[in-house]
Formats: C-alpha cells, structure tokens, sequence
C-alpha cells in the first residue's frame, strides 16, 4: 500500500478524491473507501481530534503503507 489519507468529513473526502475509482466500506466504526488497484485507502475520521487520533491507530495497525496523510478543513 502506497497512501493512507485520514479525512475528518465526508465533503472534504468527495472535494478531493474522485470516489468512483474507491471502494466504500465500514471497518471498526469508520468508513473506509479502498482504491480498486489497492495504491491508496482513504479513513473518514469523524470530528474531532478524539477521533482523529482513534482513526490513526486504526489505520497504523490495519493499514500498512509508506506514507500517511492527514488533511482536512479545519472547520471551515
């Protein structure tokens, strides 16, 4: 796996990703959209840092790839 990218909303996840290239599914109570050539996983964190947190360790322990990326809106 190259790419994990953490996503607090689903908005910011559909502004960025082109999401009919991903696979969507439920996994420990996040939603979690895997690219169909498996390169990439996208995590939907939830709000919150509580919750950011909890997605990293979920993504660390289920997800092993080179790079992980946590990005989002910050409220706006």
């Amino acid at each position: 796996m190259e790419t994990v990218y953490l996503v607090a909303m689903d908005d910011e996840i559909q502004g960025i990703f082109n999401l009919s290239l991903f696979t969507k599914s439920e996994e420990f109570g996040f939603t979690v959209y895997k690219k169909n050539d498996q390169s990439s996983v996208i995590i939907q964190t939830g709000i919150g840092k509580s919750n950011a947190a909890a997605a990293a360790q979920f993504a660390l322990q289920s997800y092993p790839a080179k790079t992980y990326i946590n990005t989002g809106l910050v409220g706006a």
